[in-house]
């Protein structure tokens, strides 16, 4: 059973940590001015962005239980196969739709597409044939 598993829980642990951090860090910003610098420690509301943080963490837990008979095995995660082979079977089934075919084909090429060669400069028109010279005239001496 997945909830006497070490690695569930770790896993487990380590989302709700990391959920924890981010509704605390987004609890110091509710209520600042956009753009000040620094964050003012006495003007927190402490019991309110801990109360935050700690929903926010325990719901994580609870997600991470609900999760556990839905993904793959011993995980926290919904997810049945690596996120890798997710993501390639996310961009083969867009490589299908004749919509996105293109833009995934551009997106997913490996190496770019020759850019067109410059096309050739006309040749200059022959120049006029200079004038004939004059005749050198002798110096008189």
């Amino acid at each position: 059973m997945y909830l006497l598993n070490k690695q569930f829980w770790i896993a487990s642990t380590e989302r709700a940590v990391k959920t924890f951090v981010q509704a605390l860090i987004a609890a110091f910003g509710v209520g600042q001015v956009s753009g000040a610098v620094g964050v003012d420690v006495a003007a927190i509301d402490w019991r309110g962005a801990l109360s935050l943080a700690f929903s926010a963490a325990l719901l994580s837990v609870l997600m991470s239980v609900g999760s556990g008979p839905i993904g793959a095995a011993n995980s926290p995660s919904i997810l049945t196969a690596a996120p890798a082979a997710a993501a390639t079977a996310i961009v083969a089934a867009a490589a299908a739709s004749p919509v996105l075919a293109p833009a995934v084909a551009a997106a997913t090429a490996t190496e770019p597409a020759p850019a067109a060669a410059p096309a050739a400069a006309p040749a200059p028109a022959p120049a006029e044939p200079a004038p004939a010279a004059a005749p050198a005239t002798a110096a008189a001496a």
